[in-house]
């Protein structure tokens, strides 16, 4: 619907839907839709009307043509970028520890007055974009396999909160002045806990998983459910197990009966985690049968 009315829009203010003459922000905006209607054809077309070719769109191209490793790299890129932008948007060249600590003194005599060294819809802005960078470069990494990599990054990033917010915000997190702030910090931990959790049960990493389930604000997608029933499964709770399947099979069928309306290419990954579930029943089933068994007597 959104491609529809943005289709409408320019031929109203073009005269017509000529490729040539689409500007930059209309063709930023087909490339989002294309990437979101995951249309890998429509994002090509676009790749090829561009004049300019920024980070993002780089991203972009790599993505749509499964080059996760350049993709990776691009990622890696823009977080030291906007790392260096945060930084030096506050430090005027200060290094980290040095204005962290500065912040902090401002902070004892009057938080409000450190926070206005930065303009808050600015920072905002970096700190939301930065996190979705942290999320794509996981993305990359998933793709490629490395599994442990993925789980060392989101303990790193969690452990330090100057890699996601800035130096103000995180005084202002430490403080309780800004809820603003400490909202981003949660939504942070919840879209970042999610990769941590799936590379711990892939990686089969019991214990490391059973400590993530147990962290506050883990979220509850559908790789944490996965989680949470393979550890009810080690536990051997069977009452825990069976609630939490129901409510990850009611969870998937609502997007299911839509997406079964557009394609069989839309449903596909949702029917694929409706058969991980049946699977990680039936396992669940042998794992019954072998216990019972071995408590007969001889």
């Amino acid at each position: 619907r959104a491609l529809q009315y943005l289709e409408m829009y320019i031929r109203e203010s073009n005269g017509g839907l000529r490729p040539s003459k689409l500007k930059s922000d209309s063709l930023f905006l087909f490339q989002n839709i294309y990437q979101y209607c995951e249309e890998p054809d429509g994002l090509s077309g676009v790749a090829t009307l561009r004049t300019e070719t920024s980070m993002d769109d780089m991203i972009s191209d790599h993505e749509n043509n499964g080059r996760w490793g350049d993709a990776l790299t691009c990622y890696e890129q823009a977080l030291q970028l906007r790392s260096s932008a945060m930084l030096s948007a506050v430090t005027g060249g200060q290094g980290t520890d040095s204005m962290l600590s500065a912040v902090r003194g401002a902070a004892a005599d009057g938080l409000q007055q450190a926070m206005d060294i930065e303009d808050e819809d600015e920072r905002d802005q970096r700190e939301d974009r930065v996190i979705l960078y942290h999320v794509g470069l996981l993305r990359c990494l998933e793709h490629l396999g490395h599994w442990q990599t993925v789980l060392t990054h989101v303990q790193g990033v969690l452990a330090d909160p100057m890699k996601t917010i800035s130096a103000v915000s995180v005084t202002a997190l430490e403080h309780g002045v800004n809820p603003r702030v400490k909202e981003i910090r949660d939504s942070t931990t919840r879209s970042l806990s999610v990769y941590a959790v799936e590379s711990a049960w892939r990686l089969g990493q019991w214990d490391t998983l059973a400590d993530w389930l147990e962290k506050p604000n883990v979220g509850s997608a559908f790789e944490v459910g996965v989680g949470r029933l393979i550890d009810s499964m080690r536990r051997q709770n069977e009452e825990e197990f069976r609630s939490q399947l129901t409510r990850l099979k009611l969870k998937l069928m609502d997007p299911l009966s839509a997406a079964s309306m557009e394609s069989y290419q839309r449903a596909y990954p949702l029917i694929t985690s409706l058969h991980m579930l049946r699977e990680l029943e039936e396992g669940f089933h042998v794992l019954k049968g072998i216990k019972r068994d071995s408590d007969k007597p001889l």
